[in-house]
């Protein structure tokens, strides 16, 4: 009988004191997001860029047929875009139930920009650029809510971004001309977005992600162009006055590629293409915890 009376006397004083029975919701759901500390995700979706130095640099080019007297039997078409698509890999680290980091690489591929003008189906001459940016970013989540289908998050990062932009000129003749290379550059920038995570269970899951980001480059230069006759580093500039000097047409503010040595001889008549990447993303994610 006294065996009896102590185990009731310490199950009461073990359960007011909470070390048995039913734990609150709130601890259980912090052991369970302590419990997946570590998660893999691959990504994909869409990905929009200012890029408005290059697609007005394209559009130009139409500017600079009109006032250099090109006539009627001239046909040009001028390649211009902001859309384009996105693939990433990531893997995070859940610090507690609110906190966590994120290590993510992306690619980012842009539509081709440029102009091209014929007097004839086999005479004339064609610019074109393919753009795409590198991103390799360090970011930070914070759980917003939580419920059963999964968390809000607000992400802040901070990312190393490399712009990778193929070029391809050709201009009919005797012979033919034909220049291709690759122009790059490098930046740091930000993001900044929100997360909807589900959770499908057994460790699998989905986030749907938007975000926003800053990343301007303001100098392309390009080590070798193929086929290219005079030395390197080559640049990505806008032609802003071809008036200068060299008996060239009128101004025009178009997009074309020169060598370091003609623009730094031509000062006046050019100034660097500016790529801005900046812009906002959104992609499907799936995630696997480990």
């Amino acid at each position: 009988m006294k065996k009896s009376l102590v185990r009731t006397a310490w199950l009461l004083q073990a359960l007011a004191l909470g070390w048995v029975g039913p734990r609150p919701a709130s601890a259980l759901e912090a052991q369970a997001a302590l419990s997946k500390k570590l998660w893999v995700k691959v990504s994909a979706g869409y990905d929009f860029s200012l890029m408005e130095d290059m697609n007005k640099g394209a559009d130009a080019y139409s500017v600079f047929l009109e006032e250099s007297g090109a006539g009627p039997s001239y046909s040009y078409e001028e390649w211009t875009g902001q859309s384009g698509i996105r693939t990433g890999l990531g893997v995070g680290l859940s610090l507690s139930a609110a906190h966590a980091f994120s290590l993510e690489g992306a690619v980012s591929w842009g539509p081709a920009l440029g102009w091209s003008h014929f007097s004839d189906p086999t005479t004339g001459t064609w610019f074109k650029i393919s753009p795409a940016l590198l991103e390799t970013s360090l970011n930070y989540h914070l759980v917003l809510a939580r419920s059963g289908l999964g968390e809000t998050r607000v992400t802040a990062g901070v990312g190393y971004f490399q712009a990778l932009v193929g070029m391809d000129y050709f201009s009919s003749g005797s012979p033919d001309i034909y220049r291709k290379g690759e122009f790059s550059a490098d930046t740091f920038g930000g993001t900044l977005g929100f997360t909807q995570t589900v959770d499908l269970g057994g460790g699998f899951g989905v986030a749907l992600t938007a975000k926003g980001r800053y990343a301007k480059f303001g100098h392309l230069t390009a080590t070798t162009i193929e086929g290219s006759t005079s030395s390197g580093p080559y640049y990505l500039v806008i032609v802003r006055n071809e008036n200068s000097g060299l008996g060239l047409s009128s101004a025009s503010n178009y997009l074309i590629y020169t060598s370091k040595d003609f623009f730094e001889f031509n000062s006046d008549g050019y100034r660097l293409a500016e790529a801005d990447f900046s812009g906002f993303s959104g992609d499907i994610s799936f995630i696997l915890e480990l």
